[in-house]
């Protein structure tokens, strides 16, 4: 004779099997929900870590460009070498060709106005990159273009004072003949080289200035390196 379960005992035990299902659904979803996030997290850091990976790369390609930039003055096989661009020499000898052209041509020699030079171009160029470039790191931005805009401006003032200074001797006839006017060339630029060199930007001193921004970038380089011992020893202290 089989057993007789009463109805009153199916109906608990349904109960009880719908309360274990609904708590194990609770269980599933949440364990299914913390995996979600715990995933998105991790796909999010290695996102981030994709992204800064490539953002210093990017930053140390930029930082490498700008410091051969500026080394390229004072790199003997480069084009921008100071002795293959003599932007003094440049400026002077078409301020004399100007001169040359009114003389020749019989109307009178324009005093105002000087011709841009290729130094002024290239600094130019130098500071608008350095102030522009969203790899630069801020540090290293704001040295380069400090110094650079303030190459730009003494060297600039100097450079108008002594041009304007000439055109004015040129207007007067004080180098009129041919052999005259060629010495004043060298006059002009040596009064030039001599006042850079009295506010500190002659050539010496910009290579010197050069150097030390290509040491400070080097040390922001050695600042994120692990192996480097001076900062091991600045951590562990």
């Amino acid at each position: 004779m089989q057993p007789v379960i009463e109805p009153s005992t199916l109906s608990v035990t349904k109960d009880v099997f719908n309360i274990i299902l609904f708590i194990f659904n609770i269980a599933f979803f949440s364990v299914i929900g913390v995996v979600a996030i715990l995933t998105y997290r991790s796909a999010k850091r290695g996102l981030l870590n994709t992204v800064n990976t490539e953002y210093h790369k990017k930053a140390i390609e930029q930082i490498q460009s700008i410091s051969k930039k500026l080394h390229d003055e004072f790199d003997e096989t480069s084009d921008f070498h100071w002795l293959k661009v003599n932007w003094k020499q440049e400026a002077i000898n078409r301020v004399v060709e100007q001169y040359l052209e009114s003389k020749n041509g019989g109307y009178e020699f324009e005093i105002g106005g000087i011709p841009e030079t290729a130094l002024n171009k290239r600094l130019d160029a130098l500071i608008s990159e350095t102030k522009s470039d969203p790899f630069l790191p801020t540090v290293i931005a704001d040295s380069i273009s400090n110094y650079l805009e303030e190459r730009q401006s003494i060297s600039f003032d100097i450079y108008w004072e002594e041009i304007e200074k000439y055109k004015k001797e040129l207007g007067d006839g004080k180098y009129s003949t041919n052999e005259s006017l060629e010495y004043s060339k060298a006059i002009v630029s040596n009064r030039i080289n001599k006042k850079l060199y009295a506010v500190g930007f002659g050539v010496s001193d910009v290579e010197k200035k050069i150097h030390e921004l290509r040491v400070e970038i080097r040390e922001y380089f050695e600042s994120f390196n692990p192996l480097n011992p001076i900062k091991n020893k600045s951590v562990q202290k």
